[in-house]
């Protein structure tokens, strides 16, 4: 694969895994190597997880290796909440490179499904770009125009949050039926970016 693939139903670069009775998991992969976002501008290397469990709230999260030279370049890797998740590689006795990644769940937040059920839908961001919000389990997934940009959990007070908080956004239900989503982020730069949007179109409830 030359790109993610975050569209496409036919589950490309993508695996499903379960855990044992005992709560251990492990997979074979290929050690992901870094690539170019920018002018003389790299992601480190990574491997992004969902996890999901009954009674526990959906986790969105990556995993980095140390000693990859772009992990100080990067926004995410370089977070101090990062710390924890930039992995030792060493060697098992198969001679194959290996990672131990210890992965804690925290209780459910639940939201009611109205809630879900108004800000779902279509927004026309003030930036010219289109936002699609849907759930899927217990997050508010955002698609920008078209790809998946980040699955979030929700806050309280009808905002939702990214993973390392580098994306918000919060809901405000209008007097008129209708919904603002008032988003900010962080860019390449590591610069805060607000834009926001009216819904206009809904999913049926």
């Amino acid at each position: 694969m030359k790109k993610y693939d975050n569209t496409s139903d036919e589950y490309l670069g993508r695996s499903a895994v379960k855990p044992g009775k005992d709560g251990k998991y492990y997979f074979k992969t290929i050690m992901p190597v870094a690539y170019q976002i920018g002018e003389n501008r790299y992601r480190p290397a990574h491997i992004h997880f969902r996890i999901s469990g009954t009674d526990h709230q959906d986790l969105i999260t990556q995993i980095y290796f140390k000693g990859d030279p772009h992990i100080a370049e990067d926004s995410s890797s370089s977070s101090p909440l990062s710390i924890n998740r930039i992995l030792n590689v060493t060697e098992n006795a198969d001679k194959e490179k290996a990672v131990q990644f210890d992965i804690v769940m925290r209780e459910e937040y639940p939201l009611d499904i109205a809630v879900f059920n108004k800000v779902c839908g279509l927004y026309q961001m003030n930036d010219k770009s289109m936002a699609e919000f849907f759930k899927k389990g217990d997050l508010l997934f955002v698609k920008i125009n078209g790809q998946i940009e980040e699955g979030l959990s929700y806050k309280g007070n009808n905002t939702f949050e990214g993973g390392l908080a580098w994306l918000t956004v919060e809901f405000e239900i209008l007097a008129s039926g209708g919904v603002k989503a008032k988003a900010a982020y962080l860019d390449d730069d590591n610069k805060q970016v607000k834009i926001e949007g009216t819904k206009f179109l809904k999913y049926s409830e």
